[in-house]
């Protein structure tokens, strides 16, 4: 499983569209049941001095 996190933020534009893209190594030759989970934080704007972004995903 893959993550990105960043303590500074990553900026994203308004009026963008964003898309989560999950791919699986099917090894069987059959179809599975899968599912792709985003866990993402949203602030109106960049911190104020000192506080933390840091996040944690499990």
């Amino acid at each position: 499983m893959s993550q990105i996190s960043s303590s500074e933020g990553i900026p994203l534009s308004p009026g963008k569209r964003y898309e989560l893209i999950a791919e699986y190594d099917n090894r069987s030759n059959r179809p599975i049941d899968a599912m792709a989970i985003l866990y993402l934080y949203a602030a109106a704007g960049p911190p104020d001095a000192g506080e933390s972004l840091a996040k944690t995903v499990e």
